[in-house]
């Protein structure tokens, strides 16, 4: 357990005394011989809580900081997992290495709650610190509520999630998995209040979590505007990605993929998103080209035919073993205009590449013979939303009001340019690419007075 300043207000009291417990590291004689008597089919029943005191009474003591809900479902079965791998091991788990705790958590026959409550009782009674190894198993949010209290916890969040709303962030893209990256912050700090966190915990937990790096760097930008940070963290490096799974596909055309991949100069999202793309397009040529394994194998007819594949490719199709498409609502739909541009963009770029880079001398124009589609070209484009006048109301006064004091970090361009786009975004209705067109100029100064006529 981490040592505090117990001075501090945001010191967070750890709920179990530890100090209380026997922590000898051999069990006695008479426990050895009550485990090698207990099956363990029925349970842990008052016998053997009375005859195995300090196995048991920490165990329970973890028991009673939930509800009694749940002590008779997952602790409860937890409890008995952890006595049998004591059995097991003829150690008490006080003395257990991490990764006997990884193999219990781990172990089939653990259900997920029991998953949950066995990295509980890890956590709490032997400073289990592999939590990010199997957050995967469970919600770290159950997690973190029943650690740190329900209360706490979800205080906290509240918190977090407000201030972020006040910057400008969506009700609705924040509650997409924020309650379980808080969670992993406040479990990698073993301190639930975001007055303890810093830049360097932050860092940390963000290594060890490395698919929600984005939301990490969100969680900064709210700790800034709450004054615990004194300014948020750069999210652009925060790029970590899965190796994907070339099962199915033939070795050669991987090769030259993985080859690209290293090779390629874009920026590390969009080389790996186009990376995914031409491994589909290997999954393609397996099902439909076997013959085809080789980049320098193309001809003008393979791209004939994978433009209609493209063009007819539902959502969940040429699927990589390594992406779970499970619950995706949108399974088994045509796949929208914008994806199959994305997915023509990085074939293209592949067969541009690695012919400019003399790999392979190709049979036909990619610019041309895989060129997006007309029929393609005039679905895609941007779909914009109605939005509510108060609330557009409220952008727009924000924009005339900006000061310097409202920026989080630091920002390379002049805030009079910042003023003035804000101006232009609110009043003109204009998208990006034509706000980029306006001539020096066309722009006049408004003497009229702007009138809030929402507060009156």
């Amino acid at each position: 357990m981490d040592q505090v300043d117990s001075a501090s207000p945001y010191t967070w009291q750890w709920p179990i005394d530890l100090v209380q417990y026997d922590r000898s590291p051999l069990l006695s004689e008479t426990e050895r011989n009550v485990l090698a008597n207990w099956s363990g089919t029925t349970g842990i029943r008052d016998s053997i809580r009375a005859a195995l005191p300090r196995l048991c009474r920490p165990l329970e003591d973890v028991v009673a900081l939930t509800s009694s809900q749940h002590r008779h479902g997952g602790l409860s079965r937890a409890q008995t997992m952890v006595l049998l791998e004591v059995q097991r091991t003829q150690q008490p788990y006080w003395v257990w290495e991490q990764q006997v705790w990884l193999n219990l958590i781990g172990s089939s026959s653990a259900s997920v709650q029991s998953q949950s409550s066995i990295v509980a009782i890890a956590y709490l009674l032997c400073d289990f610190r592999l939590v990010h190894c199997v957050c995967s198993k469970f919600y770290l949010s159950s997690l973190a509520r029943f650690i740190f209290g329900r209360e706490l916890f979800d205080q906290e969040c509240a918190r977090l999630h407000q201030a972020l709303q006040n910057i400008g962030y969506g009700k609705i893209s924040l509650e997409q998995n924020f309650p379980s990256i808080v969670a992993a912050v406040m479990l990698e700090n073993r301190n639930p209040y975001l007055e303890s966190f810093d830049g360097e915990l932050l860092e940390r937990t963000r290594e060890k979590y490395t698919t929600q790096a984005r939301s990490i760097g969100k969680i900064s930008h709210g700790l800034a505007a709450l004054g615990i940070l004194p300014k948020p963290l750069r999210m652009r490096n925060y790029v970590s990605w899965k190796e994907k799974s070339t099962e199915g596909i033939a070795s050669e055309w991987a090769d030259f993929c993985r080859r690209w991949r290293e090779t390629s100069t874009l920026q590390p999202k969009t080389r790996e998103s186009n990376y995914s793309f031409i491994l589909r397009a290997g999954l393609w040529l397996a099902q439909n080209h076997p013959e085809i394994t080789s980049p320098a194998e193309w001809t003008v007819e393979t791209c004939a035919d994978f433009l209609a594949a493209l063009n007819r490719l539902k959502v969940g199709e040429w699927q990589l073993h390594s992406f779970d498409y499970t619950g995706r609502g949108n399974l088994g739909t045509p796949l929208n205009a914008n994806s199959k541009r994305g997915v023509l963009y990085a074939i293209r770029r592949f067969f541009s590449d690695i012919q400019h880079w003399g790999w392979v001398q190709l049979k036909f124009n990619p610019h041309y013979h895989l060129a997006t589609p007309n029929s393609i070209l005039r679905l895609c484009g941007p779909n914009p939303r109605a939005i509510d006048d108060n609330f557009w109301l409220k952008l727009v006064w924000a924009s005339l009001n900006l000061e310097p004091s409202y920026r989080l970090g630091e920002i390379w361009y002049p805030f009079e340019m910042l003023q003035a786009i804000s101006v232009i975004w609110t009043h003109a209705g204009l998208r990006q690419n034509e706000i980029t067109r306006l001539r020096v100029g066309c722009a006049r100064a408004q003497n009229d007075p702007i009138v809030d006529e929402a507060t009156g």
